[in-house]
């Protein structure tokens, strides 16, 4: 059962994603979700039919993967103990509006490598589940239009 509830929020996550047309700023000021702690993965889900292979998990890939993120606003991803990337991040808060006029408000966080996005052409919007489970979609854009629907990528607070 619990597998079909973590189904259902990434579905929830990509459907979001394919409603976000026409960003812009949430013109009050909202501060995002607090993501600063240490989080490990659990499941990586993918936008298409699954399988043995979607979702990725810790088990099927024999990987452990943590995202560190620091209140300075530095991050670290840790996979299988070995640190494969750091630098910073930010976090915004904003709103989105599709051509059916249904508007989705959302967190978003972006990492720097050297001051540099690390996805270039890709959103990174976020959500808290629960208060313990991170869950991260990653959309691909051009012109600021979604190309393709995303990632979803699920951790859990340490």
């Amino acid at each position: 059962m619990k597998s079909k509830s973590w189904v259902i929020k990434a579905s929830v996550l990509m459907l979001c994603a394919m409603l976000l047309i026409n960003c812009k700023k949430n013109a009050d000021t909202v501060a995002p979700a607090n993501i600063i702690g240490k989080w490990n993965w659990i499941e990586t889900y993918f936008d298409y039919q699954l399988s043995d292979s979607n979702p990725l998990t810790p088990a099927n890939t024999h990987r452990t993967e943590t995202m560190i993120f620091n209140s300075d606003h530095t991050f670290k991803t840790i996979i299988n103990n070995i640190t494969t990337d750091s630098g910073t991040y930010s976090t915004g808060h904003g709103s989105s509006t599709n051509l059916s006029n249904y508007t989705s408000i959302y967190d978003s966080v972006v990492l720097y490598n050297k001051g540099i996005s690390e996805t270039p052409g890709y959103a990174n919007t976020y959500n808290i589940f629960s208060g313990d489970t991170l869950g991260i979609t990653f959309y691909a854009l051009s012109s600021g239009e979604i190309l393709s629907g995303g990632n979803v990528i699920f951790f859990v607070k340490q």
